[in-house]
């Protein structure tokens, strides 16, 4: 469920998102510089310039929140997300010819353009001046803009800059306090998921995800090796990993209604936030097994079974 998954990424703050748009503007540079594009040496009032440009459609990449409702609503919040760090990757490959310009006429070696892309450091670029060996051939060429013009307009952006992310960051408190006020918010998305694809389709999708990562393990003892879409059921294959002639008898004798079939059915409606469509008529089967015994018995749980309250004093 990509929505549900997008929500848990926003649901974890402004720190975290302002750390992963960082990283995803790296991201940009490094796949920019792998294609070793030309660079031209940029004066400090250009560089400003162009990086105020570019810190404005950053600080908009951390605008999605202020249209989370009409997301949540329309089923598009992870393509929201998406949105916003295939923006943050490619505002990331621009600065880099930026910045490499800006090394090069200061240091002379393009690689001091990382220094961009770490907060605060970028300001080394702004304020080292030419290296020597540019400064004799460039006295005497034309300034094709002038550098009082330049400072001004970025000064310009760069104000605009704090002001969106003024915003963006109290949009995220804004989504901090929704998700407070209503912490059934991750169920309405996962709701809309599942209205829209149909439990046979969602069921369906579950069972591929699921197979992609087989065999894995389900708890302590049990390795899941097969997943089964079958219409509204959704059969789960176990075996007892490693082989335990005990615990295979207690797994038979703790179904349906033993302490075994109580921590199953906790453990799937936890895992696979199953209570929204058990609702909608999904049942989950758990089939055990053990080699060479074959099966020890099967579980199906259906939406009564995470609706009731499970007590541990029930054992068999």
């Amino acid at each position: 469920m990509l929505d549900s998954l997008a929500y848990d990424i926003y649901a974890l703050g402004p720190n975290v998102a302002a750390a992963a748009t960082i990283g995803l503007l790296c991201l940009g540079g490094f796949l920019r510089a792998c294609l070793h594009p030309p660079v031209l040496p940029l004066t400090r009032s250009r560089f400003f310039l162009l990086s105020c440009f570019l810190g404005v459609l950053a600080s908009v990449s951390l605008l999605p929140p202020l249209l989370l409702p009409w997301a949540i609503s329309s089923g598009m919040l992870f393509a929201l997300l998406a949105l916003q760090w295939a923006l943050a990757v490619a505002i990331g490959a621009g600065l880099y010819p930026i910045a490499a310009g800006r090394a090069l006429d200061a240091f002379d070696n393009p690689r001091w353009g990382a220094l961009a892309y770490i907060p605060v450091c970028g300001i080394v670029l702004l304020v080292k001046g030419r290296a020597r060996t540019r400064r004799s051939s460039s006295a005497c060429a034309p300034q094709r803009t002038s550098a009082i013009l330049n400072s001004s307009v970025g000064l310009f952006l760069a104000l605009l800059v704090l002001m969106i992310t003024v915003t963006a960051f109290r949009a995220y408190e804004g989504l901090e306090q929704a998700i407070a006020s209503n912490p059934e918010l991750r169920d309405q998305v996962a709701r809309r998921f599942m209205t829209a694809f149909g439990v046979e389709d969602v069921v369906n999708r579950m069972a591929e995800s699921r197979r992609q990562d087989l065999p894995h393990r389900l708890n302590e003892h049990l390795v899941v090796t097969d997943v089964v879409a079958d219409g509204h059921r959704l059969v789960l294959t176990a075996t007892l990993d490693p082989p335990d002639l005990r615990l295979a008898r207690m797994i038979e004798f703790g179904l349906p209604h033993g302490r075994v079939r109580d921590v199953m059915v906790t453990q799937i409606c936890a895992e696979l936030g199953a209570p929204l469509l058990l609702e909608d008529g999904a049942i989950f089967v758990l089939v055990f097994t053990m080699e060479p015994d074959g099966e020890l018995g099967r579980l199906e749980i259906a939406h009564a079974d995470c609706a009731e309250t499970l007590t541990p004093g029930n054992e068999t």
